[in-house]
C-alpha cells in the first residue's frame, strides 16, 4: 500500500539521487566493517596456529666433526629433557619441500642441496621458554643453531591488524557523517522545492511538526530503499571475495568468513543509517521552519 503525502515528493529530485547515495554509503560501510572483522579473524587464526610454537634450525656446518644427523639426534635428546616442551617433531623432506615450494618451485633436488634440518617445537599450554638459554645450551652440544620464535613477528602483524581495524572504524564513522550531511542537504532542498505547498499547509493550520513528519516518513522510506540496495551489493561483493579466498585456501591464509555475531553486527549498519536519516530529516525540517517563521 502506497503511503499518501500532502507534499508532492514524487516531483522531488531528491527521491531519485538520495537512495543511490545512501546505497553507496551503506555498501562502503558494510564492506569496510566486514573486511576489518575478517582481518581480525585472520590475525586470531595466525595467533592460535603459532602460539606456543618455536622452530629450531640446524644448518650444515663443515667445521663440525659431527654429521647433521648426529647433531639433530643430540638436539632432540636435549629438548626432551626440558619440562616446558610438549612435543618435538623433525620436519622431513616432504615438509621442507612444501615450505620452499612457493619460492623455489615444486621440482627441488633436495638431496643435492645443503638444506638445514628443521625441528618444530611445541610448548605446553601457558609455558614460556627462555630462548637465549635454550640456544646457548644447544650450541654447546650441537654447534651452530638458529631459533625462530613466531611470537616476535605475530606481534607486528597484530599491531598492523589493530591499525587497519581502527582505520576501518574511522572510515565507517566518516561515511555515516557524510550520509547525514547528504540527508540534511537533501531535506533543505526539498523544503525549498515545496515551499509554496508548505506555506499553504501553514495557512490551513498544519503545524511544523506535521510537515516534519511528512519529510521524515519520506526520507525514511527513501533510506530503506538505499539501505537494501547497499546491503545486496555488499553481500554480493563479500560473497565473491569469500569464493576467491576459498579457492586459494592454505593453512597460512584461511578462507574469508565471518562469525554469526559478526554477521549480526553487520545488520546494525543499515539500521543505523535509516534511523539517523529519519532523525536528521525531522530535526532539519523543524529547525528550518522555525527559522523561517
Amino acid at each position: 500500500m502506497t503511503r499518501r503525502y500532502d507534499l508532492p515528493f514524487e516531483q522531488d529530485s531528491t527521491s531519485r539521487f538520495v537512495p543511490w547515495i545512501l546505497s553507496l554509503m551503506v555498501f562502503l560501510s558494510l564492506l569496510s566493517l566486514a573486511l576489518g572483522m575478517s582481518l581480525k579473524n585472520l590475525t586470531d587464526h595466525w595467533q592460535h596456529a603459532l602460539s606456543g610454537k618455536v622452530t629450531l634450525e640446524i644448518p650444515y656446518d663443515h667445521t663440525i666433526d659431527q654429521s647433521l644427523d648426529q647433531r639433530v639426534s643430540a638436539a632432540i635428546d636435549t629438548l626432551h629433557t626440558m619440562s616446558d616442551i610438549a612435543s618435538v617433531t623433525i620436519l622431513g623432506d616432504t615438509d621442507t619441500q612444501r615450505l620452499l615450494e612457493p619460492f623455489l618451485g615444486s621440482d627441488l633436488p633436495l638431496a643435492d642441496l645443503p638444506l638445514p634440518q628443521l625441528i618444530a617445537i611445541e610448548l605446553k599450554a601457558g609455558a614460556t621458554l627462555n630462548l637465549q638459554a635454550l640456544q646457548k645450551t644447544l650450541e654447546e652440544s650441537v654447534g651452530t643453531v638458529k631459533i625462530d620464535d613466531h611470537g616476535y613477528w605475530i606481534k607486528d602483524i597484530q599491531h598492523l591488524s589493530s591499525t587497519i581495524e581502527h582505520l576501518c572504524l574511522f572510515l565507517i564513522l566518516l561515511i555515516l557523517g557524510i550520509s547525514m550531511i547528504v540527508i540534511v542537504y537533501a531535506t533543505r532542498m526539498g523544503l525549498a522545492i515545496h515551499f509554496n505547498v508548505i506555506e499553504l499547509l501553514h495557512i490551513m493550520g498544519a503545524p511544523d511538526t506535521y510537515i516534519a513528519r511528512q519529510f521524515q516518513r519520506h526520507m525514511t522510506s527513501t533510506s530503506v530503499k538505499g539501505a537494501i540496495i547497499g546491503c545486496v551489493g555488499a553481500l554480493l561483493c563479500f560473497a565473491l571475495l569469500a569464493i576467491l579466498t576459498h579457492s586459494a585456501y592454505t593453512d597460512f591464509i584461511p578462507s574469508l568468513s565471518l562469525h554469526l555475531t559478526q554477521i549480526l553486527l553487520l545488520c546494525i549498519i543499515p539500521i543505523i543509517v535509516v534511523a539517523l536519516t529519519s532523525i536528521s530529516a525531522y530535526i532539519t525540517v523543524v529547525k528550518t521552519l522555525r527559522t523561517l517563521s
